[in-house]
């Protein structure tokens, strides 16, 4: 815990005052700042003020200053745990249980009567030291699973009662792992920079090495991402961190972008939410087992989909919303509430159901970047279909994806990543054959279209884009540009099949040569950019997984679990949920992220 270490570290400072208060039988005493005279009434408050005393400046800079690391993590953690003793530490987090309950008297007496012995029944403290170590055992499996293998970090924030927590997972195709739920006390740039770096260095410890990292777009990650970039560049660091941007906060941005740009959009996305609200009213859901209609979806403008499933909803249930409001309106309730033609409501929500397909699809468990690219594709494609439109809605969409994956998401990154798989080698190569037949149109003299025109343009300026991109990569990763640009035009040659594992095909090219004009060309450069690309995560929808399972945690009930125990219980219910159990999220089970976890 840093407030025990800073206290420890600092014990000259700080002095516990004799007079104490006390709550609920607890004695509460106050603690005084010898530096600066400041008296608090709880020892709580004290690590916030340690950083930010005036009085003598800070003298360690070390991560323990930002975040909350716990004590005695490298203590024993061999012991063996009884079938009795690991079914009770499942049952208490897989039912969200409080470690408390297990000091009360009907529940003793409930083990009792099922033939527990009294002396095996662990009090809450033990129960909290058994969680934790089987935590820790946990974590050891993690580790060995993950040992050997090239990975990607993906890292995101969220703020639980007043306290900041990042959450650190790792992505590898087919692997994800759960790290670390790390308290921030001070979310800056230059704290998630240095958190990343020792989680980097933690992991490498352990031969597991970090090559990417998958973020949003909060200024504060981005600039530590940046600062780590830098710092390679100059020399500063050995890691040349390649960072990518979650595709599915892209794509909720691509919607904030229709709302401004779209006054039909705009009309309706207000109406459509100012209609849920309404139809959610207690005095109207009496009505609905009249009419069989079941209660509207929430609207929340956190959740991804939200107004998808509003819209849905309202196309599905039209003529009965129509009843609903012929009744009540102006007779039972002065609400002005209007419907828009259904015809609207229909082609909004087709156009929506699109990019919710799109944010299912990239925000699965095992998506690359790579995937998110073939996913772009089959969006921009899907919204053509729609077209001509009544509200032109799709086709404001279709002209903002590439303007917003061009400037917040690097597409050619993911694109250069979907080149590099048998998949995508075909796609190029099939539009390459199309290019070609129409430059062989032309070189007869015969007549092509604006569109064959249009498409020539296009893949000409695309080309040069790739080639630009791994160009790029070369430079930052100070690798041999010409090796790996010659490498990357012989693969797209090569009719060599690749293996069923893109990342298996490159790792084992890793030490290849071959000959062109007597010169022999190594193919390690460009391996190790594929290696990188392949994997990058397309999301970070992990974490908000694992936030979604955080409020469940440390709740209103249990607001003052400590971060050391918190993160012990995430981490075994995060192994759970991988291995198909059914956890217990509380009164209020309807999160959106759960479903594909």
């Amino acid at each position: 815990m840093i407030f025990t270490s800073l206290l420890k570290s600092m014990n000259a400072e700080w002095i516990k005052l004799p007079y104490f208060r006390k709550i609920n039988g607890r004695k509460i005493h106050n603690f005084k700042c010898l530096k600066c005279g400041k008296i608090f009434k709880n020892h709580k408050y004290a690590p916030d003020h340690l950083l930010i005393c005036r009085a003598k400046p800070r003298s360690q800079s070390e991560i323990t200053n930002f975040i909350q690391i716990e004590e005695n993590e490298e203590e024993d953690q061999n012991q063996d745990f009884s079938e009795f003793q690991r079914n009770l530490i499942v049952l208490f987090i897989g039912s969200n249980m409080s470690i408390s309950q297990i000091g009360k008297s009907y529940f003793k007496n409930f083990l009792l009567s099922v033939g527990v012995e009294k002396e095996k029944i662990p009090s809450p403290y033990i129960l909290r030291k058994n969680i934790t170590d089987f935590s820790k055992k946990v974590y050891d499996d993690t580790y060995s699973i993950l040992k050997n293998k090239i990975v990607s970090l993906i890292v995101d924030g969220t703020t639980s009662w007043s306290n900041t927590y990042y959450e650190i997972s790792v992505f590898t195709p087919g692997i994800i792992k759960h790290i670390k739920l790390v308290k921030i006390a001070i979310a800056s740039a230059d704290c998630l920079k240095k958190t990343i770096l020792f989680y980097i260095d933690k992991l490498g410890d352990m031969n597991i090495s970090v090559v990417g990292i998958c973020t949003d777009n909060g200024p504060n990650l981005k600039a530590a991402c940046d600062k780590i970039s830098s710092d390679f560049i100059n020399g500063k660091c050995k890691i040349p961190l390649i960072r990518t941007s979650c595709t599915a906060h892209t794509a909720q941005l691509l919607l904030k972008d229709l709302y401004f740009s779209s006054s039909i959009f705009h009309q309706i996305s207000d109406q459509t939410r100012q209609l849920v609200k309404w139809l959610r009213k207690s005095k109207i859901k009496k009505y609905y087992q009249k009419i069989k209609m079941n209660c509207p979806p929430m609207y929340s403008v956190i959740r991804w989909n939200s107004l998808y499933f509003c819209l849905q909803f309202v196309t599905e249930n039209y003529d009965k919303i129509m009843s609903v409001i012929e009744n009540f309106q102006n007779k039972k309730d002065d609400s002005n509430i209007e419907l828009i033609p259904l015809i609207k409501y229909r082609e909004t929500t087709r156009a929506l159901k699109y990019i919710h397909d799109f944010t299912c699809a990239v925000e699965t468990n095992y998506s690359t970047i790579g995937d998110a690219f073939k996913q772009i594709n089959i969006l921009k494609n899907n919204l053509k279909t729609s077209i001509p439109s009544i509200t032109g809605i799709p086709e404001i969409l279709n002209t903002q994806i590439d303007y917003r994956f061009s400037n917040t998401y690097d597409i050619k990154l993911a694109e250069l990543a979907y080149i590099l798989t048998d998949d995508g080698k075909k796609w190029l190569n099939k539009k390459k054959a199309k290019n070609d037949e129409i430059i062989t149109k032309i070189s007869k003299f015969s007549d092509i279209t604006e569109e064959e025109s249009k498409f020539i343009q296009d893949f000409d300026d695309d080309i040069k884009s790739i080639y630009g991109k791994l160009s790029q990569l070369c430079i930052f990763m100070k690798l041999d540009e010409y090796n790996a640009v010659e490498a990357f035009k012989k693969y797209l040659l090569d009719e060599e099949p690749m293996y069923d594992d893109p990342l298996d095909y490159w790792k084992n090219h890793m030490g290849a040569n071959y000959i062109k004009n007597a010169a022999v060309i190594p193919c390690k450069d460009i391996c190790q950019i594929a290696i990188r690309l392949l994997v990058l995560p397309s999301s970070e929808a992990l974490c908000e997984r694992v936030f979604s399972q955080l409020k469940y945690i440390h709740n209103s009930r249990r607001n003052s679990l400590k971060p050391d125990i918190i993160d012990s219980i995430m981490n075994i219910r995060f192994e759970m949920k991988m291995n198909g159990d059914d956890l217990s999220y509380g009164s209020d089970d309807d999160d959106d992220y759960d479903d594909n976890f």
